[in-house]
């Protein structure tokens, strides 16, 4: 082979090369790439992966992965971005139970860097220390529950009624409705709250115990307990008065002592004559607070009765009665 035609052939390749080097070179090129933490936070009212990292070149892509490759989230950064937040999941707020992810760089096609993350889930501690009590006539409506909440779990506690729901509220099994502004809790952190309810219990219904229930779905549950209404009462004295047509009950003086938690409204007092249920000439508008004795008389339409008749009082689980 002549000088000229080996000269010509080396030239041939280095140009052939020389066409090729941009493709070979995209082919096997990686940005230098360093993960600097990995950490679980909140971030826009997720749990999320937050991974800070710093690359020679950008775009990079991530997955979040689960154990078995299926995905969760991923997320494209570009310059001067060096963080990124991967959702650990797309529709809980509550991560429960231990879970293994899988987290994945990549530059074009190329694999960067690969790593595991491990949670042990959500938990906490909950306790039901009181509630707002609001009493009228028609009975004893809850109007505040108050909470105490600790978060135990490695990851974000979320407490929120709207728009994805996290707790629930019960009374005697039933579920109630209620309103508590968005709230999250980071591992560790504890927080005293107060939720809105709108729990309504007629004074009839009080002569039995009713549980409120409040439950961080899978996670957490307490209950509390609005005992039976079972005050000391007696009746004093009950006043008959004769009429052209007869006798009738115009009064009667009850002592009642309360030994429950709320306040009692006196109208919630029954009064029947002879098996007749009596009616008030006026609404007294009294209360008897907890750990309180009070003496009220009642004036009544006049019920008429024979010679021997029967006065009864319930009040709660508490029944009296008195013959006259």
């Amino acid at each position: 082979m002549g000088i000229a035609k080996k000269i010509f052939l080396a030239f041939l390749v280095l140009v052939v090369l020389l066409f090729l080097l941009p493709d070979i070179w995209a082919l096997t090129y990686k940005p230098s790439f360093e993960v600097r933490s990995v950490e679980i936070v909140n971030h826009e009212g997720y749990p999320c992966v937050r991974l800070s990292f710093r690359t020679s070149d950008y775009p990079v892509k991530f997955y979040l992965l689960t154990d078995k490759g299926e995905k969760i989230d991923s997320e494209s950064v570009y310059k001067p971005e060096e963080a990124v937040y991967l959702r650990l999941s797309s529709w809980d707020k509550n991560v429960v139970g231990p879970r293994r992810y899988v987290v994945k760089a990549f530059y074009n096609d190329k694999e960067l860097w690969s790593g595991e993350v491990k949670i042990e889930g959500a938990s906490a501690d909950i306790d039901i220390t009181g509630i707002e009590p609001s009493i009228d006539s028609n009975g004893l409506t809850v109007k505040g529950i108050y909470l105490e909440v600790r978060n135990r779990g490695d990851v974000p506690l979320y407490l929120s009624s709207y728009p994805s729901e996290t707790i629930k509220l019960y009374l005697d099994g039933s579920p109630e409705h209620f309103n508590i502004e968005h709230l999250v809790l980071m591992p560790g952190e504890s927080l005293k709250v107060k939720l809105g309810s709108f729990i309504e219990i007629p004074y009839y219904e009080l002569y039995r115990a009713h549980e409120i229930r409040l439950s961080i779905l899978r996670v957490a549950e307490a209950s509390y307990t609005i005992k039976a209404l079972e005050p000391k009462v007696r009746i004093d004295k009950v006043v008959v008065t004769q009429r052209f047509t007869g006798q009738c009950v115009d009064s009667i003086t009850l002592t009642i002592s309360n030994t429950w938690n709320y306040s009692i409204d006196i109208e919630w007092a029954e009064i029947h004559v002879d098996g007749k249920k009596a009616s008030l000439w006026s609404h007294p508008f009294e209360k008897v607070n907890p750990g309180e004795n009070r003496t009220i008389t009642l004036d009544l339409v006049c019920e008429e009765v024979p010679k021997q008749f029967i006065v009864t009082v319930k009040l709660g689980r508490t029944e009296v009665s008195y013959s006259g």
